[in-house]
């Protein structure tokens, strides 16, 4: 109404006021069908049924065009929502009385079979739905037939869209005819309980009643709709261009290129090569995280160093670790593990390059030459503080497994409880941290050495014995401390020549490889030694 009595002081041109009106409008159908939560589905679909029975005899009486699915649907939510709200008060009205009287008689000048349309409407559903409509609603109803009209001019090439569902067609045909601001497109809805052929009859009605024009497309979805060639070809004086798959937007595109003044041909030529589908993978699927350990030597000794790492934790994590054969990860027959976990990291003595995930050998764990790698990946699983700890974890681990080998008598379960508390004294004394691979060393030599003693408790020679223990009392003083404890468990003592040895294995470095090929030959002269032979 503002609107109104701004055009009666001349603020607003005819046009303008329409224009107005009608975005108005637009805003308005946007809030009934978007923002719109109260209004009731049963009685909404009482008055569609209504309507649309309405809208069938009135097309007959008058000869009025046919009004879409659509545009019954939005006069539904329309009338459905007047039935619930209020929007505006009969006190308003009285006072506006000579506003909206002047208002149906501009809207009689500008289309007056609209109005009389309209005045043919309202009495069936004031009856019908037990309404009370006025004036007012008079003039709303017929401000939307003017929007359903929207006054565009007609395209050269007009479009008629056919698909299936109750209102469709209808609304990809009225919001491409809206964005283009042009009169393109025709819909024919075709509700999933109607014929193909009543369908096929509308369109040759429609195109029985087309007048100077001599191209038209037709746009369907699918079905049925894409053989409709069949029943058309003879209908009329027409070239017929037929194009399935119809969406909005290709509906804008075919819209656009007809007003650019493309040929028939070149319009669906284009519009063929403009609907190709694309896609794009969302991937929002939680997928747990794990860790692969691969091994050269098969999925056995995979499956170990998996146990290892597990066992390494420093508490309870949510990753798992999973073993898998080399030639499985080489030839990405492992695809069902990548599509169910997030593989983080790989783990192993193989690297075989495998795309986009980071490969760390155990040699460079027990090195610490990747030791930023393994934070990036497993920082924020882990605080600083429990990688350390897992590091030390899994060197230990790495030491008791190979212990099994090695010992003979000794539970390597037991003595390496010693071992670490040994070491662990040794590093606090020194005031220096051992490096891992010195670290596994050690574990090796200290419980080889401990199982020889209690077997074969003959003294090793050192060169410079005594040179040594001249030199070195507080490194042989503090070695005896320190093995205290398992010395008593045992019922052995370490002799000063084997602090020797240790003194030369902590301070001049030996390679793990080295120590283990001593401990070997060590190990082979002591089972020699009490009777055992391979």
């Amino acid at each position: 109404m503002q609107n109104y009595e701004r055009f009666q002081k001349h603020e607003l041109t005819l046009d303008t006021f329409l224009a107005t009106t009608t975005l108005q409008l637009e805003q308005y159908v946007d809030f009934l069908f978007f923002n719109n939560e109260n209004f009731n589905s049963p009685q909404e679909e009482i008055v569609q049924s209504m309507l649309a029975n309405i809208n069938r005899l009135l097309c007959k009486k008058l000869g009025m065009p046919e009004l879409s699915n659509n545009e019954i649907k939005i006069l539904a939510r329309y009338f459905t929502d007047l039935m619930q709200n209020e929007p505006i008060s009969l006190v308003e009205q009285r006072r506006r009385s000579r506003t909206i009287q002047d208002f149906q008689e501009t809207l009689k000048s500008v289309n007056a079979k609209l109005v009389s349309i309209v005045e043919e409407i309202l009495p069936l559903l004031k009856t019908g739905l037990n309404l009370s409509l006025g004036s007012f609603e008079e003039i709303t109803v017929t401000l939307f037939f003017l929007y359903f009209n929207h006054g565009y001019q007609p395209a050269p090439i007009p479009v008629v869209i056919m698909a299936h569902g109750y209102s469709i067609a209808s609304g990809i045909a009225e919001l491409a005819n809206q964005l283009l601001h042009q009169n393109i497109f025709t819909a024919i809805d075709m509700p999933i309980e109607s014929h193909f052929e009543t369908i096929t009859n509308k369109l040759k009605q429609y195109l029985s009643e087309i007048r100077n024009c001599h191209e038209i497309i037709v746009m369907v979805d699918m079905g049925s709709l894409e053989g409709i060639q069949k029943y058309i070809d003879q209908t009329a004086d027409l070239d017929i261009g037929i194009i399935n798959n119809v969406t909005t937007k290709l509906a804008l595109d075919v819209g656009a290129m007809i007003m650019e003044g493309n040929s028939l041909e070149a319009v669906l030529e284009n519009a063929k090569q403009r609907s190709l589908p694309n896609y794009v993978i969302v991937k929002n699927r939680v997928r747990p995280k794990a860790i692969l350990t691969v091994c050269s030597s098969g999925i056995g000794i995979a499956g170990k160093i998996a146990a290892l790492v597990e066992n390494s934790f420093p508490k309870k994590m949510d990753l798992t670790v999973i073993p898998i054969a080399a030639d499985t990860l080489q030839h990405r027959q492992a695809s069902g593990i990548f599509d169910k976990y997030n593989v983080i990291l790989i783990l192993g003595t193989l690297n075989l390059k495998p795309q986009g995930i980071p490969f760390i050998s155990i040699e460079d764990i027990i090195n610490q030459s990747q030791s930023d790698q393994l934070q990036e990946k497993l920082g924020g699983l882990m605080s600083k503080q429990e990688l350390v700890v897992f590091t030390q974890n899994l060197v230990r681990n790495f030491s008791l497994d190979n212990l099994i080998d090695y010992l003979t008598i000794l539970n390597p379960e037991k003595i390496i409880v010693y071992v670490e508390e040994i070491l662990e004294q040794i590093q606090k004394q020194l005031e220096f941290t051992l490096s891992n691979n010195i670290l596994i060393g050690l574990y090796l030599h200290i419980s080889c050495l401990i199982e020889r003693l209690i077997i074969d408790k003959r003294f090793v020679y050192y060169l410079n014995l005594e040179q040594f223990e001249a030199e070195h009392g507080d490194f042989i003083a503090m070695i005896r401390k320190v093995f205290g404890r398992v010395c008593r468990a045992y019922n052995v003592e370490i002799p000063t020549a084997e602090i020797g040895y240790l003194y030369n294995y902590i301070y001049q470095g030996e390679s793990v490889e080295k120590q283990a090929e001593c401990v070997e030959t060590s190990k082979s002269e002591l089972m020699e030694s009490v009777g055992f032979t391979e």
